[in-house]
């Protein structure tokens, strides 16, 4: 057997920054007031290496990937066709025109933080007043047949609403 050359998995960081403030997030990037995107020649240059080297997957992500939109569109163009699996890991807050659906088609699954069925439960976690916008844009990913998951960090705001979140994401889309 031979021995790993790289990792198998690897997160790509397309941008410091996040449009939420999440109190549970291990990213210590978000509340930076300029945060940093990648170049679109920084990103070839990342995926070349993890080209080369056969990593299994990559997942997109932040930040929140959205806010670097032309270097998260650069980078599902450029691993279209190739056998990398390609994640990508939103908070899907954002407003979605024609050409992010087109992209996020090509993506193998799209992963959405969902904090809870409650509007206002949701939007404190978050620290952002964007749980209509998310529910607009799962629908459009429903609607547009983007595969997409649904995560949910569980705090002591949101515990009691695990299945029901649960179980009304799953009535609805």
């Amino acid at each position: 057997m031979q021995p790993l050359r790289a990792p198998i998995f690897v997160q790509l960081e397309l941008t410091e920054g996040c449009n939420h403030r999440c109190f549970y997030c291990s990213n210590p990037f978000p509340h930076k007031r300029n945060p940093e995107f990648l170049s679109p020649e920084e990103i070839k240059r990342s995926l070349d290496q993890l080209l080369e080297n056969e990593v299994f997957s990559v997942v997109l992500t932040g930040g929140e990937p959205f806010l670097n939109r032309d270097g998260l569109h650069f980078a599902l163009d450029y691993l279209k066709g190739e056998s990398m699996e390609v994640y990508v890991n939103t908070n899907l807050s954002l407003s979605l025109y024609g050409n992010d659906i087109k992209k996020l088609q090509t993506a193998d699954n799209v992963l959405i933080a969902f904090h809870s069925l409650d509007k206002d439960k949701f939007n404190k976690i978050a620290a952002a007043n964007s749980y209509d916008q998310v529910l607009r844009n799962l629908r459009i990913l429903s609607n547009e047949d983007v595969k997409f998951g649904i995560n949910q960090v569980v705090t002591q705001e949101n515990k009691d609403q695990v299945y029901s979140t649960g179980k009304y994401l799953h009535s609805q889309f």
